[in-house]
């Protein structure tokens, strides 16, 4: 990997100047490369699933508008190393999430998975390991998985009114718990996706506010 730097980037009717890029072979094949918080930390981005729009603003202004006859739930966004975080509860527990809009699986912690999934039948469960890059440039490294049936409600914390999400059967992974947790100071239990994300018609992540909406009709 090496590093570069974009004279301009330009997202819709945003131009941005003097874009610093890591230049690697390890990104998506469906992709040209990847963008989240370091480049869009001053603006509100809301992402509607039902339109298939994002729409970007700028600034502590760019308030979010709620569309007419829908339900907004507000939960507080946590920005840290340049990575999204929202505190959950899943089944009685606290459990801190990672906000990733370019996954395309929620993924928890191969422990957490262990531990929410106890009241099912093990032989239910399918267990295994693989090879995979984990993060850009990174090498390939082996991975123990757990797929269980567990169907969950996720609640955020701090949410008005209050916000739950489902999840119909759990995805843990050792990644979590040992390449991606140790480089933070506290554990992470799951990394949340377009999967969960899109159970909701809108959703905006607002880094100036500090503030995850999901809207939905009433």
């Amino acid at each position: 990997a090496s590093l570069q730097r974009a004279d301009t980037l330009t997202l819709g009717s945003i131009t941005l100047h003097s874009i610093p890029l890591t230049v690697t072979g390890s990104v998506p094949e469906d992709g040209d490369g990847i963008f989240g918080g370091s480049l869009l930390r001053d603006y509100a981005i809301t992402l509607d699933f039902v339109d298939n729009t994002m729409t970007i603003a700028r600034g502590h202004g760019a308030m979010h508008l709620a569309m007419a006859n829908t339900t907004v739930a507000a939960t507080p966004l946590h920005f840290y190393n340049s990575h999204l975080f929202v505190s959950t509860h899943a089944q009685g527990r606290r459990v801190w999430a990672m906000l990733d809009t370019g996954a395309y699986t929620d993924i928890f912690s191969l422990n957490l998975t262990h531990d929410l999934s106890s009241d099912t039948a093990r032989s239910d469960w399918r267990e295994g390991s693989y090879e995979e890059r984990i993060g850009i440039g990174d090498s390939a490294m082996q991975i123990d998985y757990c797929v269980t049936p567990k169907k969950l409600n996720i609640a955020f914390d701090g949410s008005s009114p209050p916000a739950t999400l489902t999840q119909d059967g759990l995805i843990g992974q050792s990644s979590i718990d040992h390449q991606i947790s140790p480089s933070f100071d506290f554990e992470i239990g799951m990394i949340l996706g377009v999967p969960v994300l899109s159970q909701h018609n809108r959703v905006t992540i607002d880094y100036p506010h500090r503030l995850l909406t999901l809207e939905d009709p009433k």
